[in-house]
């Protein structure tokens, strides 16, 4: 320890003097040029006093004059029988270069200049800024009274600032002047993690130091301490323990005379222990359309074994490779991916960023998004981004369901005609798509259905016609018709115009052509989602012979099979 024995013989803090400058100036005497020391409440800056509302500065509503010298002096108060008197206060100043304030003493031989404890930020005394209100403490030892102590303030023609502010004044004799702590030096940041770092300072004191210690944190968790020694003159070092990698620990010292103790916060520093990352981190440079974006990085170098990756998509881990590359998955605009090393003992600090804009196929819906066992429906996919080119795109719903026809409308929607197989699985189905050489996948985006509830037609009346002959028909489904479907009869059967029931039937006015193929017709009603058939109506030949109640009439065709045969014949005319 250095000067123990003095330590020993020194009182602790004993008071003789105090001013907070609440209630009066403190007795202080101001002299000078502009008598520009001014005690109050300051309207400028520092915005506020140390200890309360008032204080002593150089003017307080403003800058300080120019190319002037200006004094307050202390009080009369005798220090004749104190053995180390010791002026201690609080101060804030924003001097500019060429104007300086300094403490001076008249120890009978007229005044000069006395560095305070542990000396002045500059040659010219305080100077610059203070960093908010600091302490100070000025050694009185030799003065016998302190009006013999004045704090000095001179500045030139040029700029000025805010200035010099004093506030909460002591004379104290004893120990009263705590250790300094400066230059703290920290270890750099590092990826030992076994550690212990070193931590340096230099810790001084006008007495003597008793210990000194280092205080830290990591990520911000508790407060450790660890005792620092000395190694040459003024300087102390001491350990902090190794950490995990991703570790942030601040420092800083505590020192102590035996009365006095410092905790230089002020002095905080801080490091990493981190395992490095990959740099170089690169990709496609243009926007890109596609659902992967190639990346490519280089190694870390570092003292551990890299076993891997891990590749980061706006702060999201995606995927892990072995590789310094990978075909990282996208999503549609601006993202951002880093990268980081997977080291034997932990994963390291991630690459700088790497932006890739990209245009993703996606699937969004299809409509409707189920069928029945058995059923033929239209189904509407649509997606972003898709590119869909007519005959190029290709469909999968999974084993059961048959993908009719693809009928492309724009790059984005297509209509897909869709057979469920009547042994179909029921259950969600994933959706396929193959456009423009990727491969877009939706999960579930389908369901079968059980058959037994399937729309179905029940039946149609009546379900057998004749060449040349105009009829009627009535169609009725599982379930009431809830808007006018499409309606066709084979290729050959004319559907002239189809209307709905109050009771949800169908009413269909056909024709039927001389030319018809004879045998059945299957129905169809394509209520633009579902295709509905089981049923037909058969064509049978044209009947000659005698009509009811016109014997003789043999093979002349009466009047109503004549019109039945033209309105067949002008439907068909009209569907050309």
């Amino acid at each position: 320890m250095i000067h123990l024995a003095l330590l020993l013989l020194l009182p602790a803090r004993a008071q003789v003097w105090t001013a907070d400058m609440e209630d009066d100036d403190g007795g202080m005497l101001r002299g000078g040029e502009t008598l520009q020391w001014e005690w109050g409440t300051p309207v400028a800056r520092p915005l506020a006093c140390h200890g309360g509302l008032r204080c002593w500065g150089t003017v307080l509503g403003g800058f300080y004059l120019n190319d002037a010298e200006d004094w307050i002096q202390l009080p009369g108060v005798d220090l004749a029988s104190i053995g180390r008197p010791v002026l201690s206060g609080w101060h804030w100043y924003d001097i500019e270069s060429g104007d300086a304030g300094w403490v001076e003493v008249d120890r009978g031989f007229g005044w000069e200049t006395q560095d305070p404890v542990y000396g002045y930020p500059s040659g010219e005394g305080y100077a610059g800024a203070s960093d908010g209100w600091e302490p100070f403490w000025v050694d009185l030892e030799g003065v016998a009274d302190a009006s013999q102590v004045r704090f000095v303030f001179r500045s030139n023609p040029a700029v000025a600032n805010a200035g010099w502010f004093i506030d909460d004044l002591e004379i104290s004799h004893g120990d009263v002047i705590p250790p300094s702590v400066v230059a703290t030096v920290c270890p750099e940041d590092t990826d030992d993690i076994e550690g212990p770092y070193i931590v340096e300072a230099i810790v001084t004191d006008d007495v003597g130091v008793d210990g000194a210690w280092i205080l830290w944190t990591v990520n911000g968790g508790t407060v450790v301490t660890s005792a620092m020694s000395v190694q040459e003159g003024d300087l102390y070092s001491g350990p902090v323990a190794g950490q995990d990698p991703g570790s942030t620990v601040e420092v800083w010292v505590e020192a102590s005379d035996g009365l006095n103790v410092i905790e230089a916060r002020d002095q905080a520093c801080a490091f990493r222990v981190r395992l490095p990352p990959p740099t170089g981190l690169t990709g496609p440079s243009e926007r890109i359309w596609g659902l992967t974006a190639p990346l490519s990085w280089n190694p870390p170098e570092s003292r551990h074994d890299v076993e891997g990756y891990r590749v980061y998509r706006d702060g999201v881990p995606i995927m892990d490779t072995v590789e310094p590359e990978a075909d990282a998955p996208l999503e549609t605009g601006v993202q951002g991916f880093t990268v980081t090393a997977l080291y034997e003992v932990g994963e390291g600090d991630p690459s700088d960023p790497f932006e890739v804009l990209a245009a993703v196929p996606t699937l969004d819906a299809l409509d409707p998004m189920a069928g029945f066992q058995g059923d033929l429906l239209r189904v509407r996919m649509e997606g972003r981004f898709l590119l869909l080119v007519q005959d190029e795109a290709r469909v999968q719903l999974g084993d059961g369901v048959k993908i009719a026809s693809v009928d492309v409308r724009d790059v984005d929607v297509a209509y897909l005609t869709v057979a469920i197989l009547y042994d179909a699985r029921p259950g969600p189905r994933d959706l396929q798509l193959e456009t423009g050489g990727l491969t877009v996948r939706r999960s579930e985006a389908f369901e079968v259905l059980g058959g037994a509830d399937r729309p179905r037609l029940l039946d149609v009346q009546p379900d057998d016609l004749q060449q040349g002959e105009g009829a009627t028909l009535t169609i009725r489904a599982s379930e009431p018709f809830e808007s006018v479907p499409e309606v066709t009869i084979g290729d050959e059967v004319v559907v002239d115009a189809v209307e709905r029931t109050d009771a949800g039937d169908l009413r269909v006015e056909v024709a039927v052509p001389f030319t018809a193929a004879l045998g059945p017709h299957p129905v169809e009603v394509d209520d633009g989602t579902r295709i509905l058939g089981g049923l037909d109506v058969t064509v049978a030949p044209r009947v000659s012979g005698v009509s009811e109640g016109c014997p003789g009439c043999g093979a002349r065709p009466g009047r109503g099979s004549l019109l039945a045969a033209l309105l067949a014949l002008l439907a068909v005319w009209r569907r050309r």
